[in-house]
């Protein structure tokens, strides 16, 4: 139905224009510019799959998606991540500016054709460097790369989330977490990773290895999980009329009277930090990625970056 609007009809929201076209023209919705795409990495000295003498060497390519690459405050997850990698050993790349976005925002939003331009897209690249291993922080990346890619025809890798492969690492013995966090912390199962892939153990595990931590589950969890309200492209356009669907989730995670919101998605990141400042919680309540919270159990000092970048929703109009 949403492809009949978009496709045939040319119904849809005036917000997503601009997504579209930023997608098209420069492989990311904000349309800002491809060559900034791996800025981020700014100092950590991490290798491009292009520069790589052997790509059939590397233990995973990290694929950042695009709020990893361009969100001020998603970035964070990305050096944090980044940072545990290094601490385990693993011999890791990027594609840097040959990474576009998945085509994830364009498919939900009804715009099949770009959808497909784009997955062919990535999937020459990735079908030319053929790696073992993807492993990203974004569940919808994760969920297209694994789920749909292949429809496209992809080589046989293997893709996991942040989770499942830091929790690989610990389990190995590779990455200890020994530094206390005192906090009581709820996990936001993201959608993409338990209600469509039952995956949440690897994220409990986790949480629960670092010291002195109080893990409370809320009663919307795993596969009861609630969306944050950036599902089904609605990230892209403004709600109108209601209660804001990250609202009503914020207040269902606050039930566990937790300090700390974990998250597992940089989309759930930015939907979640906007309830908490549209309620003026922010001395009251934190949300975490999963990344930051067990690279801040390792380390004594967390990473600091820049300002956040604006509301990305905002930026289309």
């Amino acid at each position: 139905m949403r492809r009949y609007l978009v496709m045939t009809e040319s119904r849809f929201p005036h917000e997503i224009v601009a997504a579209f076209r930023g997608i098209e023209t420069q492989g990311n919705p904000w349309g800002l510019s491809q060559e900034k795409r791996a800025e981020w990495t700014d100092g950590l000295a991490i290798p491009l799959m292009a520069e790589v003498e052997d790509p059939g060497q590397i233990d995973a390519l990290y694929w950042v998606g695009c709020l990893g690459s361009y969100d001020r405050r998603n970035q964070k997850t990305s050096r944090a991540f980044v940072t545990l990698m290094k601490r385990a050993g693993v011999n890791f790349a990027i594609l840097g500016t040959e990474e576009t976005c998945t085509g994830d925002p364009a498919r939900r939003l009804g715009n099949e054709y770009l959808y497909a331009n784009v997955a062919r897209h990535n999937i020459e690249t990735l079908n030319q460097y053929k790696p073992r291993r993807i492993v990203t922080q974004c569940p919808h990346c994760y969920h297209n790369l694994k789920k749909e890619y292949p429809d496209f025809g992809t080589v046989g890798y293997e893709v996991l989330h942040e989770a499942e492969f830091l929790d690989e690492l610990r389990r190995a013995g590779r990455l200890r977490f020994e530094k206390p966090l005192a906090e009581r912390i709820t996990y936001h199962d993201p959608c993409f990773m338990a209600r469509h892939d039952g995956k949440w153990d690897s994220a409990q595990a986790l949480l629960d290895a670092i010291p002195e931590t109080e893990l409370e589950e809320a009663a919307e969890s795993k596969n009861r999980t609630y969306c944050c309200g950036a599902g089904g492209g609605c990230f892209w356009k403004e709600e109108v009329g209601g209660t804001r669907i990250n609202e009503h989730r914020l207040r269902q995670l606050t039930r566990t009277k937790s300090e700390t919101i974990s998250v597992g998605c940089p989309f759930c990141m930015t939907m979640l930090e906007d309830a908490v400042k549209a309620h003026s919680l922010e001395e009251t309540i934190r949300v975490r990625d999963l990344s930051e919270l067990l690279a801040d159990a390792m380390d004594p000092a967390p990473a600091t970056d820049a300002a956040e970048m604006p509301r990305p929703g905002k930026l289309l109009d």
